[in-house]
């Protein structure tokens, strides 16, 4: 007994759904068919998103890097500098690539 597969046609299945989307009428959106809620509601949340992001994350980000303690942010005198965690010696105050530098400068 061979087991047998609907037969799926997504030629009339796409133009179905597109079907739904013509003739919408903009004011009265409680009638319009599931597909273009769907799609409207995904639209709406996705903004929602990226407003709340940009307009009220970005600038809590921005107050928290600010109040990082400073060894935890690069150097602007050292730009090369790659150090982001604390150091692991308590008496240690630079990464050892900016202490290297700092050594040759007072050999020379």
């Amino acid at each position: 007994m061979a087991i047998t597969t609907p037969k799926i046609d997504l030629n009339a299945w796409f133009a179905g759904v597109t079907s739904q989307f013509q003739g919408l009428n903009p004011k009265e959106p409680g009638q319009w068919p599931l597909a273009p809620k769907l799609a409207a509601s995904l639209v709406v949340m996705i903004a929602v998103v990226v407003a709340g992001y940009v307009f009220v994350l970005s600038d809590v980000q921005a107050g928290l890097d600010a109040s990082r303690p400073a060894w935890t942010r690069k150097s602007p005198a050292s730009p090369s500098c790659a150090r982001t965690t604390r150091p692991s010696w308590p008496r240690q105050s630079t990464c050892r690539n900016c202490a290297s530098r700092r050594a040759r400068s007072r050999n020379t």
